[in-house]
């Protein structure tokens, strides 16, 4: 058992690289990852309103994964947008539109 770590929820939750950073590989068995609408304030965003990782630049994306990074973390992890607009592309472009956005978030570990 462990923690399900969303970044969402760590963001509209104040939480901070540093808290992240107390966490170890064996704290976390889940990762969801997303980014959050602009032009909204963080206590205002709405739980089923989110969108690709990296996509708003809303969310500190390159702070979170490079904790993950630095504790270890090697489980497993997925986009969870609640996206409309995602939802009602083909299955082909929602997918290109998906990897593209994970590997932006990748471009941002520091090696």
């Amino acid at each position: 058992m462990g923690l399900l770590l969303d970044s969402w929820h760590w963001y509209t939750s104040h939480g901070t690289v540093e808290e992240m950073l107390e966490l170890s590989n064996r704290d976390i068995v889940h990762v969801h990852l997303n980014d959050a609408p602009a032009g909204i304030p963080v206590d205002e965003q709405i739980d089923n309103r989110r969108k690709l990782p990296v996509t708003t630049g809303v969310m500190d994306m390159k702070g979170f994964v490079n904790a993950l990074v630095k504790i270890g973390y090697d489980g497993p992890v997925e986009c969870e947008p609640f996206d409309q607009a995602l939802r009602q592309m083909e299955n082909e472009p929602a997918l290109q539109k998906t990897i593209d956005s994970l590997n932006r978030l990748w471009d941002l570990i520091a090696v």
